[in-house]
């Protein structure tokens, strides 16, 4: 298995994180961005990858050989308890490609609400959760601190 980490800033990020994707013939993709219009990352990279999972953030990024933050302005984002006014610019996105799964590795994206358990197949629970350490998987957890 190989992780790449990728990223992308200002007009075209877009489509130029979809091209780095490809060409690395990635299995999976996991992309973080603090773009005020997500819905075109999430066009270009949708069929980029097998898997695809992205998130929107306002809390800074680490990603592509960097740590990215940006400063607060006047600007507000619905949901966002301050505000922010990113220039498209300066927006940026962050990505980690996965690729080599091969020999039985999988993937399955979920999200864990703040009141209880995931709603997984029983057979994730069996295969998982409860295995014995001998046939412990491997487990790669991208985790978010709940907002104050």
């Amino acid at each position: 298995m190989r992780l790449s980490s990728l990223t992308a800033c200002g007009p075209g990020a877009a489509a130029e994180l979809a091209s780095k994707v490809r060409a690395l013939k990635a299995d999976a993709v996991v992309w973080f961005t603090e773009s005020s219009q997500p819905a075109e990352l999430a066009v270009a990279l949708a069929d980029s990858a097998e898997s695809v999972v992205g998130a929107v953030t306002t809390q800074g990024l680490i990603g592509g050989g960097g740590e990215h933050s940006r400063s607060l302005g006047s600007a507000s984002m619905p949901g966002v308890p301050y505000s922010f006014s990113p220039s498209p610019e300066a927006e940026r996105t962050v990505a980690l490609a996965i690729s080599g799964l091969s020999g039985g590795a999988s993937l399955l994206p979920w999200h864990s609400p703040p009141d209880g358990l995931p709603d997984l197949p029983e057979a994730f629970w069996t295969d998982h959760a409860v295995a014995p350490p001998e046939m412990s998987p491997h487990l790669l957890l991208l985790a978010a601190p709940p907002s104050s």
